[in-house]
């Protein structure tokens, strides 16, 4: 339980245009009990911005909250990944590329004693 005491923030709608909302329908009105440190920075900022206490709160929930990726249930979602991961596996290049100490060491070896320069 929060030990702070509340302030009612209420009337969050739509108020013209939001780039992070664009083309979303926001006809929802909301009531808020946030604790009083949270309204007054909602409120410095809304002064310094000449913007309403509610479009503050509004930008800061538009840009916090869980975003929906695609609008595929979790079902869908798992048989996508499924179908992504069908694309994994092992790719021989005909030569170990892992950890393999001396082979490392020989191509470190092989480029510190090269001079680097072209040969006609």
């Amino acid at each position: 339980a929060l030990q702070h005491r509340r302030r009612r923030c209420s009337g969050v709608r739509r108020v013209g245009y939001h780039p992070l909302t664009e083309g979303a329908t926001m006809s929802k009105t909301i009531t808020l009990d946030v604790p009083d440190d949270l309204y007054e920075v909602f409120s410095r900022i809304a002064s310094a911005s000449g913007k309403r206490i509610e479009e503050v709160a509004l930008d800061f929930f538009v840009k916090t909250a869980p975003r929906p990726q695609d609008g595929r249930s979790t079902e869908e979602a798992a048989e996508a990944r499924r179908r992504f991961e069908q694309h994994f596996g092992e790719v021989s290049l005909g030569y170990a590329t892992g950890a393999d100490n001396e082979s490392i060491d020989a191509d470190l070896a092989r480029e510190y004693g090269s001079s680097h320069e072209e040969k006609p």
